[in-house]
């Protein structure tokens, strides 16, 4: 049966975290327009490298994400793998209003790209143990987030037309 049947015995990503693309997220540059692609960026649940450990943490918390991808000018560059960022910051000294996501993410990127079969992110969410991976395009800036549930949608779905019973 192969990746599919795997995936849907794993936990759905929390509903917090799928209710992020129905958010308004303010802009942080009110009087500069936006593109799209930076509006689905923000509402991906993605973190920027200049938000405060205290943010990220917030936002963690808020959405019940163990980790969630870091961005800088939309692109990926590392992942926060830390449930409560802020906590362990101030654990160590450090004040977690003035550290920032930049300065703690893991460098380690978990990532597909937008034109890869949707059996290679599930292998990928596999064998790494996550439930959702953020998709990128070519050149690294994230277009969006696929979550194990997705792919369990999909791999439900119909084939299309040539699945059809005959006399449809």
């Amino acid at each position: 049966m192969g990746s599919a049947g795997k995936i849907a015995a794993l936990p759905a990503i929390p509903r917090k975290l799928q209710r992020t693309m129905a958010q308004d997220t303010p802009s942080k540059d009110a009087g500069e327009p936006r593109k799209l692609a930076d509006v689905l960026a923000e509402k991906s649940g993605a973190l920027d490298v200049r938000e405060t450990v205290q943010d990220a943490g917030d936002k963690m918390r808020a959405l019940e994400a163990d980790s969630l991808p870091v961005l800088e000018d939309r692109r990926l560059v590392g992942r926060i793998t830390e449930p409560h960022p802020d906590r362990c910051a101030a654990g160590h000294g450090h004040d977690p209003l003035v550290e920032r996501v930049g300065a703690c993410m893991s460098r380690e990127l978990l990532f597909c790209y937008e034109d890869q079969d949707r059996s290679e992110a599930a292998k990928l969410m596999d064998e790494k143990g996550v439930i959702y991976l953020p998709i990128v395009d070519r050149e690294m800036r994230m277009v969006g987030m696929v979550t194990r549930e997705d792919l369990v949608v999909e791999a439900a779905a119909p084939q299309g037309p040539a699945e059809s019973a005959p006399g449809t």
